[in-house]
């Protein structure tokens, strides 16, 4: 779980870096999934929000603020 974490933490980080001009609602939305994955929450919230960073990851963020909207 620990490992799981820490490349959730690394994506998160790096999709920060990669994509600076954030809209407000994408920044919201990694920092609520950091801070699931710190906080420990249900493991069920966990995986789910480390599959939405995942799909926004690829999608370039896009389908998932369209999906939130």
């Amino acid at each position: 779980m620990f490992k799981i974490q820490y490349y959730f933490r690394v994506l998160i980080m790096s999709m920060l870096v990669r994509k600076l001009p954030l809209s407000v609602r994408e920044f919201l939305f990694y920092l609520v999934c950091l801070i699931a994955s710190g906080f420990k929450l249900i493991e069920h919230i966990f995986i789910f929000a480390y599959v939405l960073a995942m799909i926004a990851f690829l999608s370039g963020g896009w389908l998932i603020i369209y999906l939130l909207s």
